[in-house]
């Protein structure tokens, strides 16, 4: 997997906005591609795969949220 964070100023099309919604100034987009993960360092084979996704998908979460506190705006 290739991690990119993507950062919106001002912030527009969120879960919180409809998607008619125009920000009051046009808006920057700013990405960060991340060096690639790989999956298997975090799942073990002998996990169902519902469990495993369960498990990635948190520990992936913990890893954003890791690296967009390094990311200064």
């Amino acid at each position: 997997m290739v991690p990119v964070l993507i950062d919106c100023n001002p912030g527009t099309l969120t879960k919180s906005e409809k998607w008619y919604q125009i920000p009051p100034r046009r808006f920057h987009l700013r990405l960060r591609v991340l060096d690639p993960v790989d999956a298997k360092r975090w799942v073990e084979p002998s996990e169902t795969q519902t469990i495993a996704a369960r498990k990635l998908t948190r520990l992936l979460e913990i890893f954003f949220i890791q690296e967009l506190s390094k990311w200064t705006c």
